[in-house]
Formats: structure tokens, C-alpha cells, sequence
């Protein structure tokens, strides 16, 4: 039983990692922590198609800029997601009787700009250019699979690097796709407020609120000309060299361009949650999860679940005003998110107003 060998030498590792990562820091929680030093959590840089249609507000923290900050971030991920259905069963899909073909590889660029007019107020933009392909990696991730025992699902049944993004019924197919494509499907804009600053334990609290306005036409199911609007409360905990973060809002959704309106939500539940553990003034260890509610109704047993993706990296500052963000992301329950993918990203600050200078004598 060599497969179950590794797969519980895997599982343990990533059990003792995981008592390492969040135990070690309680032991440090007395130290002084200039909290300028945290960095945030990542972007998700969610590139699942059938949720890219809707408002996507990515995970933040509680506090904003300095006044005059100017920050320009840039994320890159390339990831894959293979899922097949047969034909559509009413008894296996439910009462859509939908059968759904997710089988893709895609490479997203996440551009995000936001600026800070005075202190405790953010405005803040983000684009994504994607590019779906049918890829290279459907062989390299099955044997990845397989070596540790994990299922491989329907992968093993089709043909590999193939793009096919479908759902159809008994009676009508509702999208298939099977070209490359290059979109930019909207851009978000936001304000970010801080209600409550850090106080002396560490703890700040904001609001935010977002919206999706869709710039390309609509050709594709990864498209939607719906505007979409989010209202997120925002928190941060601080505890020694550790950053807590979280995020919980309600968005509301236009319908789909390319699924019926009765089997699509208006409303979804987004969140998201940070954990920072600083290892130095320059260097950071961040794992976020990043999900939304499902817009879906159909009865189709994995469309209609949560979509999360886990995102687990470093953060590294390479200069007073950069730092890089490299990382992997992965699904592991919940479907609605690519399966697995790779992250790299950076963010510049630009102070645009000289910092006033302190005569003040201690």
C-alpha cells in the first residue's frame, strides 16, 4: 500500500506544518510589533469561470493607507481545474438535470491601484486580464495525484489539455466553449472607510463597499453585463508578531448572461480570512482563504456549493516601498475555484506628500 504510504506521510506533514504555522506565534504574542511592517493578505486571483461573472471583492484588511499613499499592485496566477460530467441525469444533477464540463488551464493578471486622499479613507480599483487555454499541466497534476494517493476524479477519462467549459441539459445546452480566449470582464471600484483605527490591543474594524462594472461584450460565458454591488465589514486583530484578518459582507448580483434567471441567486455571501505571521521585519508567512456563497441554484451537486480557494505563500519586503508575494493556491472541498494553481505578485507604495516632519522633543 505504497499510495496510502505517502498519502498519510503528505497529510501528516501538512498536520505538523499547520501546528507549527499557528501555535508557534502564541509563544511570541508579548513581543513589540511595529504593526507598519504587516504587508496584508493576498489577492485571490479567483479565475474559476462560471463565479468570474459576478462581484468578486478580494481579501483586505481593516486598516487603510497613510494619507497621500499611492499603491499600485500587480498579481499574476496560472492555474488549472479539470471536472467532467456524463450525460445529464435528473437523478445524479438534480432538478436542471445539468451536467458540467470545467476543464481548463488560465492565466490571470490582477491589476489593483488605490490611493488614500486622508488618513482612515482608501479608494481603490482592480482589473483582471485573463487569457483560458487548454494548457499543459493535466499530466503532470494526475501523476501529482496519484503519487499521493489523491482521486483524480473524471481526469483520468478524458483526454488531457483539452478546453472545454459546457453545461447543458436533456433538452438544451446552455454554454459550450472550446476556444482560447483573452477577456477583461469588468473592473471593480471601491472605497474603504476605517471606522475604528488600531487601538492599543491591536484591534480595527472598517467598512467598504464595491462595485462591478462590466467592460467587455458579451461573447462568452466568462462575461456579464451585470453591475454588481458589495457592502464588506472588514477586522484585524494583532497578536505580537501575528495579523488576524477578516472579512464578511453581502453582495448583490445581476443575473447570468448565460444561465437561466430561475436558477441564479441575486444575492451571495462573500468572505475571507487572513492569517500574517511575521518572521522579521521583511518577510511574512500568509495563509488566506478567500470564498464566496454560490449564485447558483440548479441542484447540481458541486455548482451550487461554497467556492474557496486556499492560498498559502510568503511575503518579502525587497525595498522600504516593495514587496513580492509568492505563493500556490488549492481546492480542496468546496469545487468552485480553480484546483490548483501559482502565484506571484507585487505591490509598490508611493508616498505623494512628504511626511511631515516631528519637532515635537520626547
Amino acid at each position: 500500500m505504497l499510495w496510502l504510504n505517502r498519502q498519510v506521510v503528505l497529510r501528516s506533514f501538512l498536520f505538523l506544518f499547520g501546528i507549527v504555522t499557528f501555535l508557534s506565534p502564541v509563544v511570541l504574542f508579548s513581543q513589540e510589533i511595529d504593526r507598519s511592517l504587516f504587508m496584508g493578505p493576498f489577492a485571490s486571483g479567483n479565475s474559476y469561470p462560471l463565479f468570474l461573472t459576478f462581484i468578486n471583492p478580494n481579501p483586505e484588511t481593516a486598516s487603510t493607507q497613510k494619507a497621500g499613499t499611492l499603491s499600485i499592485s500587480l498579481l499574476e496566477t496560472y492555474a488549472n481545474s479539470g471536472y467532467r460530467n456524463f450525460e445529464p441525469s435528473e437523478r445524479q444533477y438534480g432538478p436542471s438535470n445539468l451536467a458540467l464540463d470545467v476543464d481548463y488551464e488560465a492565466l490571470s493578471n490582477l491589476l489593483r491601484v488605490r490611493y488614500s486622499p486622508i488618513d482612515r479613507l482608501d479608494f481603490f480599483s482592480e482589473v483582471s486580464l485573463l487569457y483560458y487555454h487548454s494548457g499543459y499541466f493535466d499530466p503532470a497534476i494526475q501523476a501529482f495525484h496519484k503519487f499521493f494517493g489523491f482521486s483524480n476524479g473524471s481526469r483520468d477519462l478524458f483526454p488531457d489539455n483539452v478546453l472545454l467549459i459546457r453545461a447543458r441539459t436533456k433538452g438544451s445546452t446552455w454554454f459550450e466553449y472550446t476556444n482560447a480566449v483573452t477577456t477583461v470582464p469588468w473592473i471593480q471600484l471601491g472605497v474603504k472607510y476605517e471606522l475604528l483605527p488600531p487601538t492599543v490591543d491591536g484591534t480595527a474594524f472598517s467598512i467598504s463597499t464595491i462595485a462591478k462594472i462590466p467592460l467587455s461584450t458579451i461573447s462568452n460565458p466568462f462575461e456579464s453585463k451585470s453591475l454588481d454591488w458589495a457592502l464588506m465589514a472588514n477586522i484585524d486583530q494583532v497578536l505580537g508578531p501575528v495579523k488576524l484578518s477578516g472579512n464578511l459582507g453581502l453582495a448583490i448580483v445581476g443575473p447570468s448572461d448565460f444561465v437561466p434567471a430561475e436558477y441564479v441567486s441575486s444575492l451571495i455571501i462573500p468572505f475571507a480570512f487572513n492569517f500574517e505571521w511575521l518572521l522579521g521585519n521583511d518577510f511574512a508567512l500568509v495563509f488566506t482563504v478567500d470564498a464566496t456563497s454560490s449564485p447558483f441554484a440548479t441542484g447540481h451537486p458541486k455548482l451550487d456549493r461554497l467556492g474557496s480557494g486556499f492560498m498559502l505563500g510568503v511575503k518579502a519586503r525587497l525595498a522600504t516601498n516593495l514587496v513580492m508575494e509568492l505563493g500556490f493556491q488549492e481546492e480542496f472541498i468546496t469545487f468552485n475555484a480553480p484546483d490548483i494553481g501559482a502565484f506571484i505578485g507585487f505591490e509598490l507604495k508611493i508616498p505623494l506628500v512628504s511626511p511631515q516632519l516631528d519637532y515635537e522633543t520626547k
